[in-house]
């Protein structure tokens, strides 16, 4: 008698279901899925950098840590208007930044500048270097190999020279490139850096290798 209610009661028993799992989600811009602790939770700080922007013949590739949080709101490198890259690059040739992104993009290429991150993702709660955490770094190497034409490496603040140094630094294929460390054009305030005079006063170390109207 118990073995026929033992079976009866497996014979109703519905069968277990699997536990969805995260292989193969699609990576996303500003969120990713993470495991904890046997759960699945949506991380909203991991962030994503964007495709490299350069043209055949670029002369300057110019590095920063990753875009922030308004650049990766608008995907767009440096939007931001406070950030002072675009007013850098333009001061090199004496002019004042173009409205339009698409004609800035042209600027950068027309003087040999392109740009991309040194991280191609990482866990980061607002836009601080400071709060970047499980960092990735980006096929530098890879990019250098496929633009020939490159002659210098140009790092955008702190993080994004450590970021060089702790995966790339003596790499045969990176030999020859000149690397030029430069204060981070972020708005934000240091000692040393309070002003876009004194940013370009380092920056324009670029011009040497600068193509057209910013070049020497």
């Amino acid at each position: 008698m118990r073995q026929n209610r033992e079976a009866r009661r497996d014979a109703t028993r519905l069968p277990r279901q699997k536990r969805p799992g995260i292989a193969g989600a699609p990576r996303s811009v500003g969120s990713a899925l993470i495991c904890r602790q046997g759960g699945v939770k949506l991380d909203e700080d991991k962030v994503y950098s964007f495709p490299p922007l350069v043209q055949p013949g670029a002369t300057v590739l110019v590095l920063g840590s990753m875009p922030g949080v308004k650049s990766l709101q608008e995907q767009r490198y440096y939007a931001n208007d406070r950030n002072y890259m675009w007013r850098i690059l333009y001061a090199l040739s004496g002019r004042v930044p173009d409205e339009g992104y698409e004609d800035r993009l042209a600027y950068a290429a027309s003087i040999g500048v392109g740009m991309w991150d040194m991280i191609n993702s990482c866990v980061r709660p607002g836009s601080l270097d400071m709060n970047i955490r499980d960092a990735v770094p980006n096929d530098l190497v890879g990019l250098v190999q496929a633009y020939p034409s490159l002659r210098a490496l140009v790092f955008n603040g702190t993080k994004s020279f450590a970021t060089y140094q702790k995966h790339f630094k003596n790499h045969p294929d990176l030999a020859g490139l000149e690397l030029l460390r430069m204060p981070s054009t972020s708005p934000i305030p240091t000692p040393a850096m309070r002003t876009l005079e004194d940013r370009l006063a380092e920056w324009i170390r670029l011009k040497p290798y600068l193509r057209g109207s910013a070049g020497l």
